[in-house]
């Protein structure tokens, strides 16, 4: 971080930053600037960090799911409203090869 703030800084001052900078533009603009980087490469940071979180959650849904299909009685996944059965399906149409849009229907 430190490194890309002092890339920023030389660009902003023109020339090389050592331990003490010179500069000849405003202070706030050169904050704004530096500023913008790591609120940039935070926000970043945050949005994976986010992106990971939902996938573990996807994939911690989808391990229950299965776990109650196989392990459930099916009078508990009727009861908790996991299952239906006694169900019609009517094909209404191929949106394409191995995609069908069916109605379900109570028997």
């Amino acid at each position: 971080w430190i490194r890309e703030v002092r890339k920023m800084l030389t660009e902003v001052v023109g020339g090389d930053v050592g331990t003490s900078v010179t500069l000849d533009r405003p202070a706030e603009e050169v904050a704004a600037v530096t500023a913008g980087v790591g609120v940039q490469k935070e926000a970043e940071s945050w949005a994976q960090h986010l992106r990971n979180l939902v996938e573990m959650e996807w994939i911690e849904e989808q391990r229950q799911v299965r776990e109650r299909l196989i392990d459930w009685p099916l009078d508990r996944l009727l009861s908790e409203g996991l299952a239906l059965i006694g169900l019609c399906a009517e094909l209404l149409s191929q949106l394409s090869p191995g995609r069908l849009r069916v109605r379900f229907t109570v028997a």
